[in-house]
């Protein structure tokens, strides 16, 4: 498996978090006849796996998405190969190591501190509550702390400013 850059293995870490009990959750709602929560179920998956690169298992998840969205229970066949490629995406996120090495407790280089900065700059320009969710990055870099607080506050306004203060001091 190639060297996953911070972003990769942080939506890798988060789509075994998220994906481990679609299956089964899949199935209850299947069983249950509640077509419509178990399509919403297959569509986040679809999208995840494709966000993620693992077309395989997108495909087959719009597959049963598709089927679901005619309020019929997907071809068991399907819902097998979706078991097995589900299977195999989260065994192979657990044996890569990247739950275990703290790849994202490390400090991110300059080259990906500027990505970072530039992503959540974006963010707060445009009032994006979304930027929550890279905090966690942005709080191991160093002097980060006033910003993450502001962040966390949803004061995007001063946390506009202390980026550009923090840029200049950290050079990115």
């Amino acid at each position: 498996m190639k060297k996953l850059t911070r972003e990769e293995a942080r939506l890798r870490i988060d789509f075994m978090k998220g994906q481990k009990y679609t299956f089964h959750d899949l199935n209850a709602e299947i069983t249950a006849g509640h077509y419509a929560t178990a399509r919403r179920l297959a569509h986040t998956l679809k999208g995840i796996s494709g966000l993620i690169g693992e077309h395989a298992l997108a495909d087959i998840a719009l597959k049963i998405e598709r089927q679901l969205n005619e309020q019929k229970a997907p071809d068991e066949n399907d819902m097998s190969a979706l078991d097995n490629e589900l299977n195999r995406v989260l065994t192979e996120i657990a044996d890569s190591g990247i739950l275990d090495e703290g790849v994202l407790s490390t400090p991110p280089t300059r080259d990906e501190q500027t990505v970072l900065f530039n992503k959540l700059q974006k963010m707060l320009e445009e009032n994006d509550a979304a930027c929550m969710e890279i905090l966690p990055e942005v709080s191991i870099i160093y002097e980060t702390k006033v910003l993450v607080r502001q962040v966390e506050k949803y004061d995007f306004e001063h946390a506009l400013i202390t980026l550009k203060v923090l840029r200049e001091v950290v050079g990115v």
